[in-house]
């Protein structure tokens, strides 16, 4: 997946710096998935680590969890198998049935392998969210 497009603000996550971005991949499939069935989503191999950082972006245009946040993070490691996997880019919890996108930049290394993960606090409902990372 591909995609083109600048990112501009004055404060938060982006500061005061414009971002161009043209290339990244897509870490979800864009499905629902059940409240209780979260966790380490399918990793996606970068063919080599990084050092600029980058950006990764968040949509939840479905969620009917209820009763609690879902969290939403990126994950990167050198190893395939992901068994010392750090957390990349934590988005900003996701309360009950809300809706929403973030943008997060993230500076420095970045691994060769990179995944998704969710966790949530509900008790039920499920979730539909897409999770895509473009390294700079």
């Amino acid at each position: 997946m591909t995609a083109d497009f600048q990112g501009t603000s004055t404060s938060g996550a982006l500061g005061t710096m414009t971002y161009g971005i043209t290339a990244g991949v897509q870490l979800t499939t864009g499905t629902s998935i059940d409240y209780n069935a979260l966790g380490n989503l399918t990793g996606v191999d970068g063919a080599a680590s990084s050092s600029a950082g980058g950006a990764g972006l968040l949509h939840v245009p479905v969620n009917s969890v209820g009763g609690g946040t879902t969290t939403i993070k990126i994950q990167h490691d050198s190893a395939s198998d992901f068994s010392s996997a750090a957390d990349l880019i934590s988005f900003t919890a996701v309360a009950a049935s809300t809706k929403t996108s973030e943008m997060v930049v993230c500076s420095g290394t970045v691994n060769r392998y990179i995944r998704a993960t969710a966790t949530s606090a509900g008790s039920s409902g499920s979730i539909t969210f897409m999770v895509t990372f473009a390294r700079f």
